[in-house]
């Protein structure tokens, strides 16, 4: 999706289009207005749309965490996971990107591993 999404040969609006089409109904239209403005925008690197949503993904799930009170407990969590997989070599070499292993294992692996044990946003 990045390439289409900040090809600069594209046309802003048609990137926004494209945007829209692909997350209309699928995610709530703030987000969907947001990622239109982001991908209007020129990207030195394809990958700094991805790294910029992430940001803003892990932004967002702070704030709503200080809004509601929980910003202790997401601290304590991340810090708990972040122990775990600094003292298991295992799980840190499974969790690493690599060509044997897709995105998509690494982030089932991730979930079976931590899910139990962290908020999950309503």
């Amino acid at each position: 999706m990045r390439g289409p999404l900040t090809d600069p040969n594209r046309e802003p609006e048609d990137k926004a289009a494209l945007a829209a089409r692909l997350f209309t109904g699928r995610a709530d239209e703030r987000v969907v207005e947001l990622l239109q403005g982001m991908v209007r925008g020129r990207w030195s690197r394809a990958v700094d749309l991805i790294s910029a949503l992430h940001d803003l993904g892990i932004q967002a799930i702070l704030s709503g965490a200080q809004a509601g009170g929980t910003l202790d407990d997401v601290e304590q969590e991340v810090f708990a996971v972040a122990r775990e997989v600094a003292a298991n070599r295992e799980i840190r070499q499974a969790l690493e990107p690599a060509r044997r292993t897709s995105t998509d294992a690494r982030v089932r692996l991730a979930h079976r591993l931590f899910a139990s044990r962290i908020s999950h946003p309503p």
